[in-house]
């Protein structure tokens, strides 16, 4: 599956949808990760400001706002995440973004896992 462990990692879960928030908060807290959920940007952020989280899953479409702010902060941060969309392209992230793996809705559990370790070893510094 993955070759990263998820155990006793913070994973910030910005998503709207209470469904699939509930089934990938379910499956990531299987796979041993602390989860801390949010629906909206202004919760997102103060998540963050808390407690920074090692990786985050970000649904692009919020109700009435997108996710890229939260994902500026992360970027900012260091923070490894993924956007999760039913949008397709028309969702794509800014530019300075387009760097994270991007995972279509509906989505399973073990691509979650795959897109996140994706996300991290490309957040890794070289070297």
């Amino acid at each position: 599956m993955t070759s990263i462990s998820f155990s006793g990692k913070k994973l910030l879960l910005v998503e709207d949808n209470p469904v699939i928030a509930l089934d990938a908060q379910l499956f990531l807290m299987d796979a041993g990760a602390i989860v801390s959920a949010a629906t909206t940007v202004l919760e997102a952020l103060d998540l963050i400001a808390r407690s920074e989280p090692d990786f985050a899953i970000l649904d692009v479409n919020l109700a009435v706002e997108s996710s890229f702010p939260v994902a500026h902060k992360l970027h900012e941060l260091g923070i490894a995440f993924i956007f999760a969309t039913g949008y397709g392209e028309s969702a794509a992230p800014p530019p300075n973004l387009a760097y994270a793996p991007v995972v279509a809705k509906p989505y399973r559990g073990p691509r979650l896992l795959t897109a996140l370790a994706e996300a991290a070893r490309l957040r890794e510094p070289p070297g």
